[in-house]
């Protein structure tokens, strides 16, 4: 959910300094076939783009200052995050799925088969599902630590928050038994809720909500064995506010096994 990222070399222009962010993924890898029946499993190892969202920053202004500041300016940048999924198939329409992703809350939703048939039948033709998931975050509790070129330091406990929940469709078309290709317009929204608690600094709170969303173009190639591979690329929007936003091109590949 939170990773805090600390620079131990100084550069000529700026000191060390401590920024604590989450991850927000820019890709599905959701194809558009549940597994079609009940029990059915699988699972897979995904690693694509993302877009890291910065609450707060621990920093020194400039090597020449000794001050420390607190810069809550809200900031994002493109990145890469990995993640793992696993789904279970409950009847020939329904799925429930995990993804636990790094620097970011855990989801668990479920996926509803609109049109067409399931993974299980391999069956050619246009296919549709929905999708929904939540992630209620976990509470991560660290140290929040910047120091300066004349040997001073500024520490907080950092208390952060992040919970999630994403909404989609994915549409597309199984061609033989080899591989579907599939469109997917997706939805995230993240709440994340910071503490900075420090015996000698007043305390800082931060409640800041983010959005991802975006359209994955993806392809999933099987043989004939349980293994597959999805790769995606598309387009994502995130922002933090009007005011502060950007858009990403994405890229992103799992791989995977059914008991199918």
């Amino acid at each position: 959910m939170r990773k805090v990222i600390f620079f131990s070399t100084f550069c000529f222009i700026s000191s060390c300094s401590t920024t604590i962010d989450y991850q927000g993924s820019t890709n599905t890898y959701t194809s558009p076939e549940v597994a079609g029946e009940t029990m059915g499993i699988s699972g897979q190892l995904e690693f694509g783009n993302s877009t890291k969202f910065s609450l707060a920053t621990l920093e020194q202004s400039n090597i020449f200052s000794s001050n420390i500041n607190v810069d809550l300016s809200s900031g994002m940048a493109k990145d890469n995050v990995l993640s793992a999924q696993a789904a279970l198939g409950l009847g020939k329409k329904f799925e429930l799925y995990y993804r636990a992703l790094a620097d970011s809350p855990d989801l668990l939703g479920g996926k509803f088969q609109v049109l067409g048939e399931g993974a299980i039948k391999k069956a050619d033709g246009f296919k549709l599902l929905v999708f929904g998931g939540y992630g209620p975050g976990m509470d991560d509790d660290e140290k929040f630590t910047a120091t300066n070129g004349s040997g001073g330091s500024r520490e907080y406990d950092s208390k952060l928050n992040v919970s999630m929940y994403e909404f989609g469709i994915s549409l597309g078309q199984r061609f033989k038994k080899m591989y579907i290709v599939y469109l997917t317009p997706f939805y995230r929204e993240f709440k994340a809720d910071a503490t900075l608690t420090s015996t000698s600094y007043p305390t800082v709170q931060i409640n800041k909500k983010s959005i991802v969303k975006g359209c994955n173009v993806g392809v999933r190639l099987e043989a004939d064995t349980k293994f597959f591979i999805n790769l995606e690329a598309g387009y994502a929007h995130s922002q933090y506010s009007s005011t502060i936003q950007r858009d990403d091109y994405t890229l992103g590949g799992a791989a995977g096994i059914t008991s199918f």
